[in-house]
């Protein structure tokens, strides 16, 4: 599927992670909720929610998409954030969170609510006077 939404957030937790090597889940401190204590393995997931005016859900990007995104390897994150997460995390807001962006990947529906599962997005290449002018046309209101 592919929306047009707005980033309105970017998660903390956004970066490298470690996942469990028998379910592949988040570990949280060292352990996995389901295989306790082990050595993880590193990963690369970037989360933020998007908003497309009428609903918004959780977007999620995995290594590939990550590294696609950010134009950067693993390595060059994990270097990056090494340096400091909250500059990772406030740069990565100043770059998306506001914008309104062309998201494409699957979605999955629960009882949380959606979640994206994003394979790319892209900045909106409308410029905002053709946006304001389709506003205006829709709603019947004149310059």
């Amino acid at each position: 599927v592919e929306t047009l939404g707005a980033i309105v957030s970017v998660r903390n937790d956004s970066g490298i992670i470690y996942r469990c090597p028998e379910c592949r889940r988040v570990m949280r401190s060292g352990a996995c909720n389901e295989h306790g204590s082990m050595e993880g393995v590193q990963d690369l997931r970037l989360r933020m929610v998007v908003d497309d005016g009428i609903g918004s859900a959780s977007l999620l990007f995995n290594r590939d998409a990550s590294e696609s995104l950010l134009g950067k390897s693993m390595s060059e994150v994990e270097e990056e954030i090494d340096r400091g997460q909250d500059e990772f995390i406030l740069a990565l807001r100043s770059k998306y969170l506001g914008r309104t962006v062309m998201v494409r990947g699957r979605c999955l529906v629960d009882d949380q609510g959606a979640m994206f599962l994003a394979e790319s997005m892209e900045p909106e290449s409308t410029p905002p006077d053709e946006i304001a002018a389709e506003v205006r046309k829709k709603w019947g209101v004149s310059a």
